[in-house]
């Protein structure tokens, strides 16, 4: 069956777009994913494309939470059109509405916008689909989308899985023959490697349980996303069950220009249980294969079994389209930073008058990008103008109830503490924040100290 004329490619986008408001809609709620990220990524320096983008953002103004927010949304958008013109273009305008489907609403992706909270993996899928479109476009516009996009995935910083995932595209360019887009292709990412280094990534397992790619996303609490839950690396079942019957329709031949689907789809399997980046660098030739399956079995793309194909990954996304939220602040720095742990206070609100015989309390927000290895205790002291100490208070995190060893990755952890100030203490006092160990009473540093001066 030949591809959908031309004049369907406006409708079928305009049914991608709608596709695309349930993937967007949570990300409109106040604050950020409760993830394993949490507002890391806006700290990071600018050495990947994402936090270039980050930066950006900041320049114009934006809120941390809204920049970090209206990342993972593009990202998302990014894969999505990319792979509605690569499968498109392979199969037609519906195969590319159904591939950017299944990519979009696995639970693969959505732990990556809900769950992993750092856009840099999304935004590594996108271009590498929006590259696979390029070189299926042909021609200069599809040459320089090619290279564009090549920058994008390799500069995103994937450790690895994004040299695979070139290696991949390039194989298909050169059965192809397209030596234009082998060029484009090398040059973006030659380009992206001498422009930036890859950036550290955040804590990752090394290599992916087979288990977790067959098993639905959420292993706990299947009605709402909580801390118990990991990050979910399924395919989810509409993918892998239109990738599997698409292998098998194929019989390792190919329907299309290109060379064989099993010989890009084979090492990009093995990639999946080898490098912890590999699964969302995967997804778009997955997904790619899977939505193939229109232009192997033509009467699937009659509109009532099409529309029944689009509805199965929306209703198996369940419970990954209600993410769990958590508003903070989210400034664009850390306010600061203790110790060999890495213990970031966010942010530190004082209320109330530093005057003799008042209260004063003060609202921190802490994080962890790693759990802490012992249970700190937190001080807050107040210090007259000679720095002697004439009120203190000395508390477990939460008054007990989340010690330190409890905190897990990206989670931000609000504590409140209250001092009653001396009616016979001296004026012009300040409020110094610490952290220190309750066995050796050692402090760590904050900087030049090894303490925070609060206020004014």
């Amino acid at each position: 069956m030949s591809s959908s004329p031309p004049r369907s490619w406006p409708r079928e986008a305009l049914l991608l777009a709608l596709l695309l408001l349930p993937i967007w809609a949570p990300l409109t709620r106040p604050g950020l994913p409760q993830t394993l990220a949490g507002p890391l990524p806006l700290w990071r320096g600018p050495t990947t494309w994402p936090d270039l983008f980050l930066r950006l953002a900041a320049l114009a103004g934006l809120e941390g939470a809204v920049a970090l927010k209206l990342s993972l949304g593009l990202a998302a958008a990014g894969l999505a059109v990319g792979l509605f013109g690569w499968a498109g273009q392979m199969a037609g305008p519906r195969a590319g509405v159904l591939a950017a489907a299944l990519a979009l609403y696995t639970p693969l992706s959505l732990s990556a916008l809900y769950r992993g909270g750092d856009p840099t993996p999304l935004w590594a899928a996108a271009g590498l689909a929006l590259a696979g479109w390029g070189l299926r476009l042909g021609r200069w516009p599809g040459w320089l989308l090619s290279a564009l996009a090549a920058a994008l995935f390799i500069g995103s910083g994937g450790g690895g899985a994004e040299r695979l995932a070139l290696a991949i595209l390039l194989l298909q360019a050169l059965l192809l023959s397209h030596w234009a887009a082998v060029a484009s292709l090398a040059a973006g990412a030659a380009a992206a490697w001498l422009l930036l280094r890859p950036a550290l990534p955040l804590p990752a397992p090394a290599g992916i349980p087979l288990h977790q790619l067959l098993e639905p996303g959420w292993a706990f609490d299947t009605l709402r996303l909580t801390w118990d839950t990991p990050p979910a690396y399924s395919l989810g079942l509409p993918l892998l069950a239109l990738l599997l019957l698409g292998l098998w329709l194929t019989g390792g031949r190919d329907r299309f220009r290109g060379g064989p689907l099993t010989l890009f789809l084979l090492p990009t399997l093995a990639g999946l249980l080898l490098l912890p980046f590999a699964p969302l660098l995967a997804l778009p030739f997955l997904a790619l294969a899977a939505g193939a399956v229109l232009r192997q079995l033509p009467y699937l793309d009659r509109t009532p079994l099409f529309v029944a194909l689009l509805i199965l990954p929306l209703l198996a996304a369940g419970p990954g389209l209600s993410p769990a939220f958590a508003h903070y602040p989210t400034p664009w720095q850390p306010a600061a930073t203790f110790g060999a742990d890495q213990l970031l206070l966010v942010q530190a609100e004082v209320e109330g008058p530093l005057t003799p015989g008042a209260g004063v309390a003060v609202t921190a927000h802490w994080l962890a990008p790693q759990p802490p290895a012992f249970d700190y205790n937190i001080f807050l002291h107040a210090v007259d103008a000679a720095g002697n100490r004439v009120a203190q208070i000395d508390v477990q995190p939460q008054a007990g109830a989340r010690p330190m060893t409890t905190w897990l990755p990206g989670e931000v952890i609000a504590d409140r503490y209250e001092l009653i100030l001396p009616a016979d203490a001296p004026p012009d006092l300040r409020l110094l924040l610490g952290v220190y160990n309750w066995q050796t009473l050692e402090r760590l540093p904050a900087g030049a100290g090894d303490a925070v001066p609060l206020g004014p």
